[in-house]
């Protein structure tokens, strides 16, 4: 199901893949979508994505 909120932001695509990491859904080693599908998932700019996967 995708995630949609109005003014998603990179804290709130790192606080997504924070908690699927934490709750062991991704593990060392998993492949993470794209930059276009979490685009296309949170609505949001590349660099969003860029800068909230940095923060992880």
């Amino acid at each position: 199901m995708a995630y949609k909120a109005s003014g998603a932001g990179y804290a709130d695509v790192a606080a997504h893949f924070r908690t699927l990491i934490q709750d062991g859904e991704l593990t060392p080693g998993d492949a993470l979508p794209s930059v276009q599908e979490i685009r296309e998932q949170f609505d949001v700019s590349a660099k969003t994505v860029s800068r909230a996967l940095s923060v992880l």
